[in-house]
């Protein structure tokens, strides 16, 4: 079993946390250290060919983030989908998945209504997921208890086990708490997948309102890409193809998602996004914002894989735009 020591998942931890804080942290690696150098207890695969191709294959998928942990279920369940692993009722959990994102993709006048009431789009869009994921009509404690858990569980479950019992005892058992209620109510909504759902909405409440900053901050650093987006600004939130071209470069410019972790033979390999969508061999300039660029084939959404891409890859984008034109629109820009 792949397994690192708590020294081992520290220093992981630390390397995540200065790739979330400087996104070119795990690109100055790769070009320091070329391609498969140690890396969260495997080895980096890093360019985006390799990476599309090692996500293409399949292989039996880690569990975890960096390694697995005494009490992992307690945050993650076995099977972890967003970050692509294989779990019980693989298929069915994806068909359940996906028909209850298709279904959110025509309550998305629903996400715009809520982006208007909530305090911040993060709570707008925990709520929105709670109830088209989720199945739920949540209440506001409930949707903060999803930002909570968003905010602090996954990564106290990092941290040694003592460490959860003492230091962070306060918000580990909230997060907990929070977790098993929500569980229940998805549970006793008929949801037949809660722990699926659970993991899908809070990863997603907080991934999607952090793309929608970074292209408002790209809009205000740049006229001419402003004058292409402000025209989508009133539209239906089904109709902007630019600002969805805009929320991809976001991703692929400021990936947060570091990596995703295979077993191959026996040996761990670390499929880094990071690198892989700042590729020169893929992407010409890659520093440069383009909404031109073609990503058919994302690996931020895992799309080079035939049975584990994002069930929201096309839900996430429409979200994120419409996130962008309510940020704008508060800016007093019109289209």
């Amino acid at each position: 079993m792949w397994k690192m020591s708590s020294l081992g998942r520290l220093h992981a931890l630390w390397i995540l946390l200065a790739h979330v804080r400087n996104p070119s942290t795990l690109r100055k690696m790769w070009k320091a250290k070329g391609e498969g150098f140690p890396l969260f207890g495997g080895e980096a695969v890093c360019s985006f060919a390799n990476v599309k191709e090692t996500m293409a294959q399949e292989p039996e998928k880690l569990p975890g983030i960096f390694a697995p942990m005494e009490d992992t279920e307690v945050f993650f369940s076995q099977g972890y989908m967003p970050f692509l692993q294989k779990n019980p009722n693989h298929a069915s959990r994806r068909a359940f998945v996906i028909e209850r994102v298709d279904a959110a993709r025509l309550r998305l006048d629903k996400m715009e209504e809520l982006l208007k009431t909530a305090p911040d789009p993060e709570h707008a869009i925990a709520h929105f997921l709670l109830l088209t994921l989720g199945g739920i009509e949540p209440t506001t404690q409930e949707v903060e208890d999803m930002v909570f858990f968003r905010k602090n569980g996954p990564m106290i479950a990092f941290f040694p086990k003592w460490m959860r019992a003492t230091v962070f005892k306060k918000n580990y058992e909230r997060a907990i708490s929070a977790r098993k209620n929500l569980l229940d109510r998805f549970t006793a909504s008929g949801n037949p997948y809660p722990d699926t759902c659970m993991e899908a909405i809070w990863f997603n409440a907080g991934t999607l309102g952090f793309y929608p900053e970074k292209a408002v901050a790209a809009l205000e650093a740049d006229p001419t890409l402003m004058a292409q987006i402000k025209p989508e600004i009133g539209a239906a939130p089904s109709a902007r193809p630019k600002s969805r071209a805009l929320i991809m470069e976001m991703l692929r410019l400021h990936s947060r998602i570091a990596s995703v972790n295979y077993l191959i033979k026996d040996k761990p390999k670390i499929a880094l996004i990071a690198t892989a969508v700042m590729d020169p061999e893929r992407f010409a300039n890659p520093e440069k914002i383009d909404l031109t660029r073609d990503h058919s084939d994302s690996v931020s959404f895992a799309l080079p894989s035939p049975n584990r891409s994002c069930p929201g890859k096309d839900l996430a984008p429409e979200v994120m735009a419409a996130v962008v034109a309510h940020l704008l629109r508060k800016k007093g820009i019109s289209a």
